[in-house]
This record gives C-alpha cells, structure tokens and sequence, in this order.
C-alpha cells in the first residue's frame, strides 16, 4: 500500500505533458497552397507552387519555389494560418528540403531561404536555409515559446535578386516537402488536491 502511494505521489508530482499536430503535409492534395497556409508575395518574379515533376497524379508532390532568369527582384512567402502557444510550450517543426540552379558558375547571386516563427508581425525566431545542399536534406528543430499568444504563423521565406538577360537559361528552385509542426504543451502540474486524493485511495 505505501508502495502505491509513492508511486501515485511520485506520477502527479511529475506531471505530464502532450503533442498536438498542428500543421502536416506532403503537399499530395491538389489544392494549393493546402488548407491551413497562404502564400505572400512582394513582386511577381516567382511564386509558391506545387511541383509534381511533370505528372499531376504524382503523389511524391513538393512545394517549389523555381525562380528564372530576370532580372527581378523580390520574395514570396509559404505561410501557415495562425495558432495559440503558451509560454513554456515546445513547437517541433520538421520537414524536407532542397535548393538548387541549373548554372552553378551564377549561384553568388544573393538568393535567400529562411524558415521563419512569426508572433504578429514580428520574426521571433529563424533559421537560415540557404546551405541546404542540392539533394533532398532533413530539417528538425525544436524552438521554446516564451510568450503565451494566439497569433503564431510559420513561415517559409524566399528572396533575391535573379541574373539578367545576359545569363539565358539560368534558373534557381527551392523545394519543400513532409512538413510536420508539432506543439508540445507545458508539463500540467499537480495539486493538492490531486495529492491528497492519492494518499485517500491508498
């Protein structure tokens, strides 16, 4: 019995904590941008679009950014709707990506890739994307939340400057697949009530 009670004692003390998938995709639906997520666009050099190598049934679909010769200049954005975290919270965030050119001599150009945590209209956290190598690379990170709000939104940022006409055939593309971003709550924490209880029913 007094085995029991530790243990019951021990269980509430501790608390618990729990994941909620808040945004997932492989981009296989037609529609898009998916249900859940808007595109932002500065200009209208490139755009946002789901790639399916050439084969509208393909289920192995991507988000792609592809970007050809200019010269331009701007950015287009892939973000989530909003959603609530609490301080304390853990947002898990992973996903597939890939960048690439067809003439890698152009690649100084200043082009530019970050996955963004947005509060409002503020950037509050982000990671550069832009030494993602050519081949398909896993990203997973885990970023704290410090700030109980309703009005967090994720974002997939691209911009740059694109060569002129004087470098044809040039083209660059920024690829993005199995998103999964996953909120952690906060541990709950036990009363004295619920520790009472345990010792009651021992």
């Amino acid at each position: 019995m007094l085995l029991r009670i530790v243990l019951m004692l021990i269980l509430l003390s501790t608390g618990f904590s729990f994941a909620i998938v808040i945004f997932q995709t492989d981009f296989s639906s037609h529609d898009f941008p998916p249900p859940g997520w808007t595109i932002e666009n500065s200009n209208s050099y490139g755009n946002w679009t789901r790639s399916t190598y050439g084969q509208p049934d393909n289920p192995y679909a991507k988000g792609q950014v592809s970007i050809s010769t200019g010269p331009a200049n701007g950015s287009t954005t892939l973000v989530t709707d909003y959603f609530s975290a609490n301080e304390g919270d853990i947002l898990q965030v992973s996903f597939l990506g890939r960048r690439g050119w067809t003439h890698p001599e152009y690649s100084f150009y200043g082009m530019s890739w970050y996955i963004r945590l947005r509060l409002d209209s503020t950037n509050v956290w982000s990671q550069s994307l832009s030494s993602t190598p050519f081949g398909w690379t896993p990203t997973s990170v885990s970023i704290p939340i410090t700030v109980t709000a309703a009005s967090y939104r994720f974002t997939w940022y691209v911009s740059g400057s694109v060569p002129g006409s004087e470098y044809p055939g040039c083209s660059f593309f920024f690829d993005l697949d199995d998103v999964l971003i996953i909120r952690t709550a906060n541990p709950v924490e036990p009363t004295s009530i619920g520790l009472m209880k345990a010792i009651y029913r021992g």
